[in-house]
């Protein structure tokens, strides 16, 4: 008994360490990161603006899709989304649930709408809760050896042994489902707040 509380305090110290050194390198990273993007964005942005500077078709669509993150979206989609108040906030909501958005038309009315089966509210609801009900269910399993562990006396080996089996299986069914929730919520969050936004600049046709 004293061999295994010593592993799981020796095991519980790497992994802490292991998660507090991931999380520094991360914030490092960001810095950086948010310098060659701000960098970027203000260059690019800048030449947009410039009348003087005409930008081929190719380096406008590629500017803007290095805006986004994606090249799964169109330059006007991102142009648009720019337009909006809290463009930042916009844009990362527009990229995560773009696959439940109508086409943006941007020679009609400029808005970004659910697609027709996702447009009705108690059917957003209803796959909300399927979600988070799936999200708990595999979280859950994900750790149920360590949880389970004091309650059924299995030994330490075995339940490292079982977690190889249960945290990717659960862990990878708890990302989705927790995912498939957070598209549903932040398109809600974007289609809610464009409708006090009003728009800042007018798209080129």
């Amino acid at each position: 008994m004293e061999i295994e509380t010593v592993l799981k305090v020796i095991v519980s110290g790497v992994a802490l360490f292991g998660i507090w050194k991931f999380f520094y390198q991360i914030k490092s990273w960001k810095k950086s990161y948010f310098r060659d993007e701000y960098k970027f964005s203000k260059e690019f942005l800048g030449d947009i603006d410039n009348k003087e500077i005409n930008l081929h078709p190719y380096s406008v669509e590629k500017g803007y899709q290095a805006i986004a993150g994606t090249d799964t979206v169109k330059a006007q989609e991102v142009e648009y989304i720019l337009s909006l108040e809290d463009p930042l906030q916009c844009l990362d909501d527009y990229i995560l649930s773009r696959q439940l958005m109508e086409k943006i038309d941007t020679k009609g009315d400029l808005k970004v709408r659910f697609k027709k089966r996702y447009s009705f509210k108690l059917y957003r609801t209803w796959l909300k809760a399927m979600y988070t009900f799936f999200y708990i269910f595999f979280a859950f399993l994900a750790i149920s050896p360590f949880l389970a562990q004091d309650y059924f006396g299995i030994p330490v080996f075995k339940m490292f042994t079982y977690l190889v089996f249960t945290l990717p299986f659960g862990g990878i069914y708890a990302w989705a489902a927790l995912n498939a929730f957070s598209k549903i919520r932040r398109g809600e969050h974007l289609v809610c707040n464009q409708s006090q936004h009003t728009q800042r600049v007018i798209l080129k046709t």
